[in-house]
């Protein structure tokens, strides 16, 4: 059958466009379309839509707040359709963090006749996002996990993978993951250029760890946390007792996937040994697998997520079937292990 989907923008020609467009190799069909929010709201139940792209800018009820009641009153599968990077960049992380499986870039802003140009990225993501478990999209805020005691010694490394579905999953596990962690943090998230800037910037207003996005020159330190530039691979690199981030352009790394989750891994395994930490999240593919075989491989301890709360059960499916994770748990149970392996290693 058809995948059923529900085109929301409030410009009657996109609104033709993109139904045009997504309607073009025949497996996807559109059911409905509504102009704003509060049409959007009144139609998703009655058409019940496997999947819904929502455009940022509306009238009425813009797109995060139409998003934020679609996954308070029926979750689903959700595309935002952002038209500008600078302000949209901004939107639509927290769309990410909300629960929208993915997004798609209008080429020339909201109103984009050439949105043809993305035509084939968007029929590709649709398909994508029926990959994605709804009762997981849905995620309780969590309470923050206890402090535990300080621990001292030499500084233990974590690197966490996550690709589509990261950010929700990424904003639900970080809170509870104490700062006073003896412990340095790596979070190697599957997005283009500027818009890790902008995840980077939510998670440091949002935690008490240090974020920032990863600059050459920065080094690992004990609660601080780093986010992967989009566009470009995070490298670590020893610097006698410390260990400094490089940035490698795209073309540099073998793959598909920039940033690497695997490279980052790898490295941080070379580095760490057996003070490293993996964790491998919800995403599409195999990426990360490699990385957490390297870590286990090198002495330390790997965690992937599993097919009970994976948004999509991808990455950590295929860690698990490999041997790479040594432990395979829900995500509301990583965060009191990483603490674990923490504090006793």
């Amino acid at each position: 059958m058809p995948i059923k989907v529900l085109v929301v923008d409030d410009s009657v020609l996109m609104r033709a466009k993109i139904t045009e467009l997504i309607e073009k190799d025949g497996d996807i069909k559109v059911v409905g379309s509504a102009s704003n929010g509060v049409d959007a709201m009144e139609k998703i139940p009655r058409l019940a839509p496997d999947v819904v792209t929502l455009d940022v800018q509306m009238p009425r009820l813009d797109g995060i707040s139409t998003l934020k009641r679609i996954m308070a009153e029926c979750p689903s599968r959700v595309i935002m359709l952002t038209g500008h990077v600078t302000y949209g960049g901004e939107e639509t992380v927290r769309a990410l963090e909300m629960g929208a499986i993915d997004f798609v870039l209008k080429p020339s802003g909201s109103l984009s006749l050439d949105i043809d140009s993305v035509a084939g990225e968007l029929r590709a993501k649709i398909r994508a996002a029926m990959q994605a478990d709804v009762k997981s999209i849905a995620l309780a805020a969590p309470a923050p996990a206890p402090a535990p005691a300080p621990a001292g010694g030499a500084l233990r490394v974590v690197v966490i993978g996550a690709s589509t579905g990261g950010p929700r999953s990424l904003s639900f596990l970080l809170p509870q993951i104490p700062d006073s962690l003896p412990a340095s943090i790596v979070v190697v998230q599957h997005m283009p250029a500027f818009f890790t800037t902008s995840f980077a910037g939510h998670l440091d207003a949002a935690l008490a760890w240090s974020v920032s996005e990863g600059k050459d020159g920065d080094y690992l330190e004990r609660g601080k946390l780093v986010v992967a530039p989009g566009g470009n691979h995070l490298d670590l690199v020893r610097e006698g007792e410390r260990c400094m981030l490089k940035a490698v352009p795209a073309g540099e790394v073998k793959g598909p996937y920039t940033p690497s989750i695997s490279f980052t891994m790898k490295r941080a395994a070379e580095i760490y040994g057996g003070r490293c930490v993996g964790i491998l999240l919800t995403g599409m593919g195999d990426d990360g697998v490699e990385g957490l075989k390297a870590i286990r491989a090198a002495g330390g301890r790997t965690i992937a997520e599993s097919e009970e709360s994976a948004i999509v059960y991808g990455m950590p499916k295929v860690a698990a079937q490999r041997g790479a994770a040594e432990f395979i748990l829900p995500l509301a149970d990583i965060a009191r292990k990483l603490t674990a392996l923490i504090l006793e290693a």
